[in-house]
């Protein structure tokens, strides 16, 4: 972006939507949405559609930051709606994955298993397999919370028997022992899992 571009409305709407991407993709959580408003405020009244749809789904990241959550599921709702018209099956996967998470946090454990399945399934139309596969752990541990152990143990067969990523792995080992601990079956095992397991499962 040139200097002088800063100064004009979509120059200030492309700089908001750019560096809102880059923090993002620097893992750097901010609870104001003064930045990314300005690219909301604008590609939202421009035929700019992808775009606008990544000015509301930053929006909705920053609002769910702040746990302004109804207000996240909103502005994630506005990202969602132009991504379809997009077809824009990753950008789908990650606003369901957001939306999901929303869900956990607010202990709406059936609404995080079916966002958590959208966005299993649009993760998997992108062929974006590592992200279906953080995804489908997403949804293993929702059943676990859920205290269904025999459908996360299905789900952790199916992960294990797709993905050889030692990350995925490990905490395919630490929910298995959380099983066992909860049931009280094997306890050895458990903390076998747990001995030779280098991540811990949050």
């Amino acid at each position: 972006i040139e200097a002088q571009e800063l100064f004009t409305d979509k120059g200030k709407a492309r700089y908001a939507l750019l560096m809102s991407e880059a923090l993002d993709k620097n893992y750097i959580d901010i609870e104001s949405d003064s930045l990314i408003r300005d690219a909301v405020d604008y590609y939202d009244t421009h035929n700019d559609r992808h775009s606008a749809m990544l000015a509301w789904y930053y929006e909705g990241l920053v609002l769910k930051n702040g746990q302004h959550y109804s207000s996240a599921i909103v502005a994630l709702d506005r990202a969602r709606k132009l991504a379809e018209r997009n077809e824009d099956s990753f950008q789908l996967g990650l606003i369901y994955r957001n939306i999901a998470s929303i869900h956990n946090r607010t202990n709406n454990n059936s609404e995080a298993i079916r966002n958590h399945s959208l966005s299993v399934h649009c993760f998997e139309q992108a062929n974006a397999s590592l992200y279906q596969a953080y995804v489908e752990l997403d949804l293993a541990v929702d059943h676990f919370n859920n205290k269904n152990y025999y459908a996360t143990d299905s789900l952790i067969r199916i992960i294990r028997s797709k993905y050889d990523h030692p990350s995925i792995l490990n905490r395919c080992s630490i929910l298995q022992a959380n099983i066992l601990v909860e049931k009280k079956e094997n306890l050895e095992e458990a903390l076998t899992l747990y001995r030779n397991t280098p991540l811990r499962f949050h």
